[in-house]
């Protein structure tokens, strides 16, 4: 790039995402992280990935203003932590950059989700951007450092700290990038699609008509809060009522039930704590953190995703040898894994032939176990990485030069496998489940010869005893 680049990303408690924000950003001249107070491992992922990182009172808009005036950039892309840039990004900021000077710019918006409800809001967001002109900070905001401070820059507001500057830019200096931002669809599974939804449309209109921001965000909070308060109590009320004692009880619609050589009704699902999990094999049980049963497994392919099992189980937490995809990832280190890839070819449903069940796979996979998983490893081991995305081989073989490559531009953090079918079987079976993967080696991307298996076991060896100690 001929002008200088600076992305300024404000954070809070945002280490879940900021690990593949950051990992996509390789080609900007100055990153710039900007923390409002975190308590989770935000300021360490930043310093890890070289970000240059400052702090500064909580709210966005304070959060933003603080990081432009300490960017060194020619340009300033405002980035949110939850926001990865699709491929092809540099190419459509670099001819923005040379073709339109003085135009401030903005990204497609796409959500991180493969649900209908995502493609309706992609489409709405797309009408609004196009007729108002009114991109959000979740499209990330590009703008001339000189036009910026001529604008006076980001206002300290508590809410539509973005749409206030955007407004202030003006239509005919806002251009449309040809590449995505890719925001993470967590707040909208959590919320509710339409819930959350209509609450941001009833705020703008609220900001539109004059209502000053601090009131809609402290109306906003209220809102927030009670929409995920009912959806608690709907889920508690759910899970009473559907998980009983002895397995499923929603079976498949239709007349008549047919049922599996289990004794599961065909096309049945199951509730959020499913009685039997994990494999008919042998097992030890402890208690573990907080007096939780702690159930130990041998694990072969097929077995271990047995529903067979004497011993009850509620979440199921994996740990598992991975290779790394990233030179900061090194060996040695612990990743917790956030999204698959499947490149196997195994048998991936209980229901087998002649029926199915359909399961949708959220955006970030049972995000309450890997935060968990996530604290366990913080306190034992210093080097870990949160938000991987872990594309799964077919073994034995391990992968050509050529295709980690390839992973390694489809973004993948981790390569392993074992993850597969076990997590797309649990996913099936409603049971939150978490991977922590413990590198051993970097895959074959970085140029090794071949795979050196001795180092790979004793590296295998010294992180299960990290883990031991913690």
């Amino acid at each position: 790039m001929s002008a200088k680049l600076s992305v300024i990303i404000p954070t809070l408690d945002a280490a879940g995402t900021l690990v593949s924000c950051l990992a996509r950003l390789g080609a900007a001249d100055e990153i710039v992280v900007v923390d409002g107070g975190s308590s989770d491992e935000s300021r360490r992922i930043a310093r890890q990935h070289g970000a240059r990182l400052l702090t500064s009172p909580r709210g966005r808009g304070v959060q933003l203003r603080a990081g432009a005036e300490a960017a060194a950039g020619d340009w300033l892309l405002f980035l949110h932590a939850d926001t990865l840039l699709g491929a092809g990004w540099i190419e459509a900021t670099e001819r923005h950059m040379s073709d339109a000077p003085d135009a401030a710019g903005h990204f497609r918006f796409r959500l991180q989700s493969n649900a209908w409800q995502a493609r309706l809001i992609e489409a709405g967001v797309r009408l609004r951007a196009s007729l108002l002109r009114l991109p959000y900070g979740d499209q990330a905001l590009l703008i001339p450092r000189e036009h910026y401070e001529r604008l006076g820059g980001f206002k300290p507001l508590p809410l539509f700290e973005d749409v206030d500057l955007v407004r202030r830019l003006g239509r005919a200096r806002l251009r449309l990038l040809q590449a995505d931002a890719i925001t993470s669809a967590a707040r909208w599974e959590q919320d509710g699609w339409l819930a959350r939804s209509a609450r941001n449309l009833a705020c703008l209109a609220l900001y539109l008509a004059g209502t000053s921001p601090a009131r809609i965000a402290r109306l906003y909070g209220r809102w927030t809060r009670a929409a995920r308060q009912g959806a608690e109590r709907r889920r508690e009320r759910v899970g009473d009522r559907r998980v009983g004692r002895f397995g499923p009880v929603r079976p498949a619609r239709g007349r008549g039930r047919r049922v599996d050589r289990r004794g599961h009704p065909l096309g049945a699902s199951f509730g959020s704590h499913p009685p039997r999990a994990l494999p008919a094999s042998p097992s030890c049980s402890c208690r573990g953190t907080g007096g939780a049963t702690v159930c130990r497994r041998a694990r072969s392919m097929r077995e271990r995703t047995s529903m067979r099992s004497s011993a009850p189980a509620a979440d199921l937490l994996a740990i598992s040898a991975v290779g790394s995809l990233r030179e900061e990832i090194a060996p040695g280190a612990f990743v917790v894994v956030d999204q698959f890839i499947d490149r196997t070819r195994r048998e991936h449903s209980f229901f087998g032939t002649g029926s199915s069940r359909m399961s949708r796979w959220p955006s970030r996979s049972a995000a309450r176990l890997s935060e968990l998983a996530a604290q366990a490893v913080r306190a034992s081991e210093p080097r870990w990485s949160a938000a991987a995305l872990y594309v799964a081989i077919e073994g034995p073989q391990f992968s050509t030069r050529a295709e980690s490559e390839l992973y390694r531009q489809w973004g993948c953090d981790v390569i392993g496998m074992t993850a597969m079918p076990e997590a797309k079987l649990a996913r099936e079976a409603e049971l939150p489940y978490a991977l922590v993967g413990m590198v051993t080696d970097f895959d074959c991307w970085r140029g090794a010869a071949e795979a050196d298996v001795p180092a790979m076991l004793a590296q295998l060896t010294a992180n299960a005893r990290s883990l031991q100690r913690g």
